[in-house]
């Protein structure tokens, strides 16, 4: 993977590329664009000439990451004390953890956490806050020229990456934290032992970064509103020359005498207005070193420079005086032993950041990246987006039908239950109606046990039919034994008789055909028509016997 690191200065556009593996980092390369300093330049439309530039040299390559930066000014950093949590529970405490300490309004701003050391009772961590508004505006300068950075860092922060392993884990401490709450007001002026430490200065045009490590890491970052700008506007007053040509003179003629002797008058005046620029600002950085001694208790051992200024001659001999500190240019990197920063070499010392943020892009997920491209300002998934663009009125159709098929079903639900109701009061009405009950008695327990009891009631009649049936058809077959003429004669075989309402069906057979003529002369006696309403008879079997199958209207008998 290649990852673009993108240090966008007041004098120029720094870049610098790495190529990543799994366990490995490598440097590409480095570049930088100078910015024209004409006052009257438009020098927002010509960033964004240079990073369309940048864009069209890595347009072809298809695993490339941009990372951009925030000036540490623009941001708000606070060194915090966290106990045991993960990482996203700490970073959901942040707004109110900084609530007192950050000037930003926590609905207003972002928040990240970088954490330097874990303890048995707790984590030691650098906090970062920005505003939104902050964060918007330097997104927009990179979205205007066709580039998306998936890392916004803090220029700051990436700084330390040159100087520690981005591939090591987060070191761990046995010795416990002490937290603010747990300090005794009795011990507090108890002197405790300093650790030694190293600064780095950035020196940028308009302002510089200075990092502090001690042996467990990164200890403080702050930016000094101190850089390249104050000592060229200084030349531009004391020459009353054009501010072009005041960069000319610092960069070609620029020099810091330590001492007088054999030096032109010019030389001379060259380096006073130097050192006249340079002091406030000395007085600033040893301030902050004292600040930082008390408040960390880290007692800084040396200075290493950085950025275009440290090229300027004699300039850390001049800081090593006044700071009593030994203070000199960078010549090389732990980290990266194929760099060297001397002879002409040098002016890679302005590119430090912009490595920095290209490393950040490099970090693994157990020591993350500072990254405020959180919340709103997340990446988005561009597929997914290019899908809802096309499909979004028919995703809006999709959903206005479930939203009216659940109000339909809703409605449907309480329709049921209403007339679920209302049939349940009607069955109490009818039920009391029915059985004689009272309404409040009515229930479906005793209408059930109505029910069971009326079925049983109409089999018991069903089966009283079956008895009255039987009874009529016994008194017929009585009254064909009694009208026969000859009973020993008439051989007469019933197989069935059956009377359903006026109908009396009467199935058998005779021992010849004078018996069948003798039992249909019975049958027309017996029928209210004085004749047979069906008759059906079949040619004798082998046995003699002839089959018949009458039927004859009849009055029934009467219970």
């Amino acid at each position: 993977m290649k990852v673009v690191g993108i240090d966008i200065g007041t004098y120029s556009i720094k870049v610098a590329e790495v190529t990543t593996t799994s366990k490995s980092t490598q440097i590409a390369g480095f570049m930088e664009y100078k910015l024209s300093q004409d006052p009257v330049a438009d020098k927002d439309i010509e960033i964004l000439e240079i990073l369309r530039q940048i864009h069209e040299q890595n347009k072809i390559i298809a695993d490339v990451t941009y990372v951009a930066g925030l000036p540490t000014v623009q941001t708000s950093l606070h060194r915090l004390t966290q106990p045991p949590a993960p990482r996203f529970k700490l970073l959901e405490s942040l707004p109110y953890v900084l609530a007192d300490l950050s000037p930003l309004d926590p609905s207003e701003a972002i928040y990240d956490l970088k954490i330097l050391s874990a303890h048995p009772n707790g984590f030691d961590a650098m906090a970062v806050a920005a505003k939104k508004t902050v964060i918007k505006k330097r997104l927009q300068v990179f979205k205007d020229a066709g580039l998306e950075p998936k890392i916004l860092s803090v220029e700051g922060i990436a700084l330390n990456n040159v100087f520690e392993n981005i591939f090591g884990n987060i070191e761990k401490s046995s010795v416990p934290l002490q937290f603010e709450d747990d300090l005794d007001d009795e011990i507090s002026d108890v002197p405790l032992d300093l650790s030694q430490g190293e600064a780095l200065l950035e020196i940028g045009h308009t302002s510089s970064i200075l990092l502090v490590r001690s042996v467990g890491g990164l200890c403080e970052v702050r930016e000094l509103s101190f850089g390249g700008h104050h000592l060229i506007d200084a030349l531009c007053h004391e020459y009353r020359i054009h501010y072009k040509e005041a960069i000319n003179l610092l960069q070609n003629q620029g020099v810091i005498a330590l001492a007088k002797s054999d030096l032109s008058n010019e030389i001379i005046r060259l380096s006073d207005t130097l050192k006249k620029a340079l002091l406030p600002f000395l007085t600033q950085l040893k301030l902050s070193l004292l600040e930082i001694k008390s408040k960390r208790r880290v007692h800084v051992a040396g200075l290493g420079l950085l950025g275009g200024v440290s090229n300027l001659k004699n300039l850390g001999p001049f800081i090593t005086q006044h700071l009593q500190v030994a203070a000199n240019p960078l010549t090389g990197l732990y980290q990266f032993p194929e760099l060297n920063f001397q002879g002409d070499n040098a002016k890679q010392l302005n590119v430090i950041v912009a490595l920095g943020l290209a490393l950040e892009g490099a970090k693994r997920p157990k020591n993350p990246a500072i990254n405020l491209r959180r919340l709103e300002f997340a990446i988005k998934n561009k597929n997914l987006e290019a899908f809802l663009e096309k499909w979004s009125y028919s995703l809006q159709i999709a959903a206005a039908t479930f939203i009216l098929a659940l109000f339909w079903t809703y409605v449907r639900n309480e329709w049921s239950l209403q007339l679920s109701e209302i049939s349940f009061e009607k069955m109490k009405a009818e039920g009391s109606q029915i059985t004689g009950l009272k309404r409040a008695q009515v229930n479906t327990s005793r209408l059930n046990q109505y029910i069971k009891s009326a079925e049983q009631k109409v089999k018991l009649i069903e089966k009283l039919k079956d008895l009255k049936n039987y009874k009529q058809a016994a008194f017929y077959i009585r009254q064909l034994h009694d009208q026969a003429p000859n009973k020993q004669r008439l051989a007469l075989d019933i197989e069935a008789l059956d009377i359903s309402e006026k109908i009396l069906s009467i199935k058998g057979s005779v021992g010849s055909t004078g018996q069948l003529l003798a039992l249909e002369e019975l049958l027309k006696d017996l029928s209210t028509l004085g004749r047979l309403k069906d008759r059906k008879v079949m040619d004798p079997s082998e046995n003699g016997r002839t089959a018949f199958s009458y039927e004859i209207v009849i009055n029934p008998l009467k219970n």
